[in-house]
């Protein structure tokens, strides 16, 4: 699929039914289990595993690291900037060799 005709979608509930349409959007983290959860699956999803201490965040606030892609042309280089130009990631090597008079955006400011 084109990337640019694919819309965003939120967070789902990793809790909710396993039908994908019927989950409904997480508003929380458990940093403990990894896990997206909507404020109806709260006491569910740490009635599910008693024996560790769930630590629930606000889904805004949690803190998730971002995987920056590996570049196609430097393996070793990870992606960090995008092309605006050619719509593409591409790394700091990239940047100084081909792109340098392209218009480029940090990955994560996006």
């Amino acid at each position: 699929m084109d990337p640019e005709k694919r819309a965003q979608d939120v967070l789902r509930c990793d809790v909710c039914s396993d039908k994908e349409r019927e989950k409904s959007q997480a508003e929380v983290y458990c940093s403990t289990s990894h896990t997206n959860v909507c404020s109806p699956c709260v006491a569910k999803h740490m009635a599910s595993n008693n024996s560790k201490k769930h630590d629930i965040v606000l889904l805004h606030s949690a803190n998730t690291e971002v995987d920056m892609p590996n570049c196609p042309t430097h393996s070793a280089m990870k992606c960090e900037l995008f092309c605006k130009k050619c719509n593409m990631p591409i790394c700091l090597k990239c940047l100084t060799s081909n792109y340098n008079s392209h218009a480029v955006e940090e990955i994560i400011e996006m």
